[in-house]
């Protein structure tokens, strides 16, 4: 007996005069666990779609075995007319067997979710894990899981990892959390140029086979190129005596550069752009002792952090535990209970937040980049044509003036990116940015914030990006705690482990035996040299500030390098010397002013 759940064959689906992909051959068995991978617009989501028969297809056959039941997850849930999330996720699982009431209620409280609550009055996140109590809840045989991880913390992610392994039907995900998908999946299926290429590897051995893959084409393009060089200087020498016999020729030159064109094409990269805003201060936020609660939850307690120019820091914490409040308040926006913050100079914040609402449907791509209907907008002061501003972020030319709405929700996200990465600023705040992105835009985004200027403030369920972005990590544990950790999500494991509490008392002394008196601790205390510093340095930055704008005033003239190279290169040199002095200073007081506050506290406490 067969233990194929869906079978397709010479499966061809299009829009219009776009095809999506054709002569698909694909077999679904029992137990299997595929993931779904190809780039934002390739037709993933409808791919799912067409698995459900929700979508025909335009030529081949879609075979399901006889008494096989699919539940499908979709990128984007709809509560409906439901008067309750327990009546929601009842009405969602119509068509599979009769599920007891506390099935569904257990399954709603492990995501956290309130059974009498009313959708319309849900949040995304919360509308996302109702439906997924919805399909966990059914007795499927398919699972088509489309973004499953969406809006789920860390914890909640880890548990549905553990509830797949246990499933015993078939599962096809399609996911940008790279660690879920290594966790979950054991063969890939590849959707790239209207086609579709099974590998049974998992998801981080696809990988492995990709960058093979991408070394090979890189060979092939070196060779296409050449070939080229190769023909180009045969007809540079004399192409005019032989023009009949050179028509071949060059007819095979415009070949095989339309063959490289192809190449890149299928290899393309985004290229975002982030230029850097003016300097801020080596401070950016001190934050001293800061507490926040909500009637009887307390947030956070008594936590203290220094961040500077160009760190990374990821905030990572259960939903619910007061990541979007601390955000808040280190950045100014919410003042904390107890505690004080404190803000360096100059800085200019981007918020970056996946917020679709902006978005009309309606609106075409140049309307939203642009504010309306022009051929050119601003990207961080300087004016660049809409078109090759797109096509940096994987758009094509002819999308133009194509509406949002017939964007996937991959392209939707990217499009956000675009408009935010526009805007000049020395502080990014990443508000869970790697919902809906492809893989490519992931490591674009990955790479920009790797060689980025300004400091950077992350929320991220994402291990793998937290692990390849940040420098540390603030947890937040929900029982109050608030504690900073070296590195990213990998690194703080380690260190949680090794911090936990166990057994010091060294083998064979009693618990009886007394302790020893501690040692007293000489209390610290500012010297001459730090009062000093205190007084002498903020003059000393603000002169060099000021020598620093001159100069910068100077070379900015344009005519300076034609009319007096040697000036330009004095001026130049000058600069360069009276910033790292600057920075120095900027440092050099920091430190002595953290010593001091550190010393207010000891003397206080």
């Amino acid at each position: 007996m067969s233990n194929a759940l869906l079978t397709l064959k010479k499966a061809t689906l299009g829009f219009g005069r776009e095809t999506l992909f054709e002569d698909v051959e694909l077999v679904i068995k029992r137990n299997e666990r595929l993931t779904l991978v190809g780039r934002n617009g390739v037709g993933k989501s409808t791919f799912l779609k067409m698995l459900t028969g929700l979508i025909e297809l335009d030529q081949g056959e879609l075979i399901k075995a006889p008494k096989c039941k699919i539940a499908y997850l979709t990128q984007e849930s709809l509560p409906g007319n439901a008067n309750s999330v327990f009546d929601y996720v009842a009405a969602a699982m119509i068509g599979h067997s009769q599920i007891q009431d506390h099935i569904i209620r257990r399954q709603l409280a492990t995501f956290g979710l309130d059974p009498d609550a009313r959708p319309g009055e849900l949040s995304g996140g919360e509308l996302r894990r109702a439906a997924l109590t919805a399909i966990l809840a059914t007795d499927a045989d398919l699972l088509l899981l489309d973004e499953p991880t969406n809006h789920l913390d860390i914890e909640t992610v880890q548990w549905l990892e553990d509830w797949l392994e246990t499933y015993s039907g078939a599962v096809v995900t399609i996911s940008h959390d790279r660690t879920f998908l290594e966790n979950t999946g054991t063969a890939t299926l590849w959707l790239n140029d209207r086609h579709l290429t099974r590998i049974n590897k998992s998801f981080e051995a696809f990988c492995v086979w990709m960058a093979e893959q991408a070394l090979a084409r890189n060979a092939r393009r070196e060779a296409v190129d050449q070939h080229i060089k190769r023909e180009v200087r045969w007809l540079n020498r004399g192409i005019s005596a032989r023009r009949k016999r050179n028509q071949r020729r060059l007819k095979e030159i415009i070949e095989l550069r339309q063959r490289r064109a192809a190449l890149i094409k299928g290899t393309g990269q985004v290229k975002l752009s982030l230029l850097n805003s003016p300097r801020a201060s080596s401070l950016v936020i001190r934050a001293r002792k800061i507490s926040k609660s909500y009637g009887d939850k307390t947030l956070f307690r008594d936590f203290s952090t220094i961040i500077r120019a160009k760190d990374r820091i990821g905030i990572l914490g259960a939903n619910g535990t007061g990541k979007t409040t601390l955000l808040k308040i280190l950045t100014g926006e919410l003042a904390p209970d107890h505690g004080s913050v404190k803000l360096g100079a100059n800085l200019k914040t981007l918020v970056i937040d996946q917020n679709r609402e902006a978005l009309a449907p309606n609106m075409t791509l140049r309307n939203f980049l642009t504010d309306g209907d022009n051929d050119q907008l601003l990207v961080q002061g300087r004016a660049i044509h809409v078109i090759g501003y797109m096509k940096d972020f994987l758009f094509q030319a002819e999308q133009v003036d194509m509406p949002v709405g017939s964007l996937s929700g991959g392209e939707r996200s990217r499009l956000l990116l675009a408009k935010s990465f526009a805007k000049e600023a020395n502080l990014l705040i990443l508000d869970e940015p790697t919902n809906d992105l492809d893989m490519d835009t992931l490591d674009l985004l990955e790479d920009i914030l790797a060689s980025y200027e300004g400091t950077v403030l992350l929320v991220s369920h994402d291990r793998k990006f937290l692990d390849r972005v940040v420098y540390s990590t603030i947890v937040l544990e929900g029982d109050g705690t608030a504690i900073e950790y070296a590195g990213g999500y990998q690194d703080y494991l380690i260190q949680r482990k090794q911090t936990q509490p166990t057994e010091t008392r060294p083998r064979g002394v009693s618990r009886s035996e007394p302790e020893k008196p501690a040692v007293p601790v000489e209390k610290r205390r500012l010297r001459f040299k730090h009062k000093h510093a205190l007084e002498s340095l903020p003059g000393e930055i603000e002169t060099l500030t000021m020598e620093i704008t001159t100069l910068e005033h100077e070379l900015s003239d344009p005519k300076l390098y034609l009319n007096d190279q040697e000036r330009y290169v004095t001026l130049s040199d000058a600069l360069a010397q009276k910033k790292t002095l600057r920075s120095g200073k900027e440092d050099e007081l920091l430190n002595v002013e953290i010593l001091r506050d550190e010393i207010a506290d000891e003397t206080n406490s």
